[in-house]
């Protein structure tokens, strides 16, 4: 049983409202706007949930929030989409939840030009970045109880407690007057804690600069493309006066999609998918078919039997959230509402 999802209430949107005009005003400003998810876990027949309703770089989180294209939001979607673990919801206190919109609203960078004014993208809506954590961990308890100070983990931990342990951790602090002894506490310089990284968090770092580069690529692309069809006009001919085909494109979560051409009376498919360093592209000639449907048929079958491959390969970091984004919206794509 999947994972199913359902709009969020009147009740989370008015609290998103408050934190945003509390937290994040420039958002607030910019009426960023926000497609909110409750995501279901698959239950079993006592009501407890199978699997965690949602996972990034393959760790269950109680949610999360991303940036839709810009080719989404021409299309009429909002600016960026909030996927929040209904279960957890439930289970959460109003501060708890409100820190938990705070932490995924933080994302949300809007961008500035070099003048200082809000950038902005065709359809006018604001120009968003993905602001990463301040902080992000990869440690092993075993690890560190075998190495202690000669660990990457105990030493980063020491560091980041030397620089903000009153911040994270005062709620630990002993009270005034309790005379606990302190010992000597090995430091390390701030400007150490970004060395002391481990290769799965270099990866994933890397794996989302390279997520929010190919998207800014994207967005350049497909302006570029727009603004020659403004110079040409909006329906291009070609020298013997016959309409260019345009492709009818099907995006598949940020980094795949699906190309139907309608010419000569056939459907030429075309497709491409991205997952870390591996990808997929059609062959240069178009294939042919007799209906739409055929066609867009084949395109999901070559990406779900391509992603299949890579799934039993296993992935690593941002990888893992790439292909659930691919995967969910093949499914989509297969559900009897399509």
């Amino acid at each position: 049983m999947p994972v199913t999802y359902e709009k969020a209430d009147h009740e989370v949107h008015s609290l998103i409202r408050r934190v945003m005009k509390q937290y994040h005003p420039d958002l607030a400003t910019l009426e960023v706007k926000l497609c909110v998810l409750m995501a279901n876990a698959p239950k079993d027949e006592h009501g407890q949930p199978l699997a965690p309703a949602i996972k990034l770089h393959g760790v269950p989180c109680a949610a999360t929030i991303q940036i839709l294209p810009y080719k989404q939001r021409a299309a009429g979607r909002e600016d960026a989409e909030l996927l929040i673990d209904a279960d957890q919801w439930k289970m959460s206190t109003d501060p708890q939840r409100e820190a938990l919109i705070d932490h995924e609203l933080m994302h949300l960078d809007p961008q500035r030009d070099e003048e200082g004014a809000w950038k902005s993208d065709d359809c006018g809506r604001p120009k968003l970045k993905t602001r990463h954590h301040d902080f992000d961990f990869g440690w092993f308890r075993a690890v560190a109880e075998r190495h202690a100070d000669a660990s990457g983990e105990v030493q980063q931990a020491k560091a980041f407690a030397d620089e903000n342990g009153q911040t994270f951790f005062g709620w630990a602090a002993p009270p005034a007057g309790a005379g606990i002894e302190q010992g000597p506490t090995p430091t390390v310089a701030m400007d150490k804690l970004n060395e002391i990284v481990t290769p799965e968090m270099q990866q994933a770092r890397e794996e989302a600069e390279r997520a929010q580069e190919y998207a800014d690529m994207m967005d350049a692309v497909e302006a570029a493309d727009r603004a020659e069809d403004d110079a040409t006009g909006a329906c291009p001919h070609l020298s013997d006066g016959e309409p260019a085909a345009k492709a009818d494109r099907v995006m598949l979560g940020e980094t795949a999609w699906i190309d139907i051409t309608h010419r000569d009376g056939k459907y030429e498919l075309a497709y491409a998918a991205n997952i870390g360093r591996q990808s997929l592209k059609s062959a240069e000639t178009p294939r042919t078919f007799n209906t739409r449907a055929d066609a867009m048929g084949a395109g999901i079958e070559d990406i779900d039997v391509w992603l299949g491959v890579l799934t039993q390969k296993g992935f690593r970091g941002g990888q893992q959230a790439q292909a659930d984004a691919i995967k969910a919206a093949l499914d989509d794509l297969l559900s009897p509402a399509h």
